[in-house]
């Protein structure tokens, strides 16, 4: 690992991280175990403190960007990184400034560049200029500091060497307490949801990610399906919320799902989700996936979408195959003549995930699955 440093900017070189996570997940593992050795330079962070913060994140990253590590109990650090090119502004989740017990004082910006591993820490704020100064985003409930805005580092390192005073932070409001009937109904709300964190109110959002265990509960409800258990336990066992496809549909229709050059050894399961049609209104629909290893070792994987027993797919719903980065992969969308849809059959090697996303009208679900 490289370090140069200025009195504007440190650059560093950072080793790569586990392709197995998601992508959130990995630029910020990237950004702080990049910057650790920078950290142990400026501010005295010990290996066992990121040790101890990479464990404690492994909640928060699935959910929201950025970290937090304190300096001697008294400082709170905030690493907001970002693979944008330009340095126009810096973004900070709303999390990192309005939850009372996640609030810093320095909100470092820190520029990742995956494809090299190259990390750059262009600047600093303060939870103090973030609520005076910074634009409130409603559509992604982030805090925006204009690029220009934002405190060189040279600053910080004399602030600092000169032992100066700053108030750093501003006061915010206190969250409430959350039921535990409040919790399971809003994770139950939650699952499957594109964007969780802005799906219901911030005060409620606030209150449930504060908490370590129920940051577990959203991420466990988030995580992939694996495929590969499928198949080694032949279907007896499937978790997640999903089911065999005999306890679904009507034997009829179960019958006959992927049937059509489907081989004995394949393993099927289903999920019910539900969609919102209309103000107040839903309509529930069946994800089904039917799995089997072909000769090289690649697995086949098919996907169907179906309407609950004596019902209709909604007139505009789409399927679609989404890769590791989030891009379309393949996209089928209703016609008005079809009972079901599907996409076409693909193969992937072990240890890939992907995502099956369903969209009607405004509303988005995504399943997140690993082969």
């Amino acid at each position: 690992m490289t370090f140069l440093s200025s009195a504007s900017y440190v650059w560093l070189e950072a080793e790569p991280v586990s392709p197995v996570a998601s992508w959130p997940v990995q630029l910020n593992q990237l950004c702080l175990q990049g910057l650790a050795p920078w950290l142990a330079d400026e501010f005295g962070i010990t290996t066992a403190q990121i040790s101890e913060a990479l464990r404690l994140h492994a909640t928060v990253w699935p959910l929201v960007s950025g970290s937090a590590i304190a300096v001697d109990n008294a400082i709170r650090l905030i690493l907001m990184p970002s693979a944008a090119i330009d340095q126009s502004e810096l973004r900070v989740p709303q999390e990192w400034v309005d939850i009372p017990d996640w609030v810093g004082d320095y909100y470092l910006a820190v520029r990742v560049n995956p494809d090299s591993g190259q990390l750059c820490v262009w600047g600093y704020t303060t939870h103090v200029q973030l609520k005076q100064t910074a634009r409130y985003d409603a559509d992604d409930r982030s805090y925006c500091l204009e690029g220009e805005a934002v405190t060189d580092l040279a600053v910080l390192s004399t602030t600092r060497a000169l032992g100066l005073a700053e108030a750093t932070r501003a006061g915010v409001s206190a969250l409430s307490e959350l039921s535990t009937p409040q919790v399971n109904s809003l994770i139950q709300r939650l699952t499957g949801t594109l964007m969780p964190r802005l799906a219901v109110p911030f005060a409620l959002w606030g209150a449930m990610v504060r908490d370590e265990a129920v940051r577990s509960r959203l991420v466990a409800a988030a995580e992939p399906a694996n495929l590969s258990q499928w198949l080694s336990l032949a279907g007896a066992q499937l978790t997640q919320g999903w089911q065999t496809l005999e306890s679904l549909l009507p034997a009829g229709q179960s019958a006959l799902a992927f049937r059509a050059g489907e081989t004995a050894n394949a393993v099927r399961g289903g999920k019910r989700l539900m969609l919102e049609t209309g103000t107040l209104a839903t309509t529930a629909v069946i994800l089904l996936v039917a799995v089997e290893i072909e000769a090289d070792e690649r697995m086949s994987v098919r996907v169907q979408l179906r309407p609950e027993p004596d019902a209709s797919l909604p007139a505009d719903v789409e399927l679609s195959l989404l890769s590791p980065t989030g891009e379309v992969v393949q996209t089928v969308t209703r016609q008005p003549q079809d009972d079901y849809i599907q996409l076409k059959r693909f193969r992937l090697p072990p240890g890939y995930r992907f995502t099956i996303q369903i969209r009607s009208g405004s509303q988005t679900v995504q399943e997140p699955l690993t082969t």
